[in-house]
């Protein structure tokens, strides 16, 4: 296994922080909360979608993995 330093963990943590962040300022300044959440769990679900469509492509070019990476 490759040598895994905690210091690549800094970005999505910092991401995931901000994102948190944004989040909650925006709710708070939502007129409508239902439509709000409504719309980041349709975004969210639509790009982790969208995600795992771009990873199984990327197994069908040539990657042979035995799908357990997955879980």
């Amino acid at each position: 296994m490759n040598n895994i330093k905690p210091i690549i963990f800094k970005i999505p943590v910092i991401a995931l922080i901000l994102t948190s962040i944004l989040y909650f300022d925006f709710l708070k300044k939502a007129t409508n909360k239902n439509i709000f959440n409504r719309l980041v769990f349709t975004i969210t679900v639509i790009a982790l979608l969208l995600n795992l469509i771009w990873e199984l492509v990327q197994m069908h070019d040539g990657y042979h993995f035995w799908g357990m990476h997955l879980i």
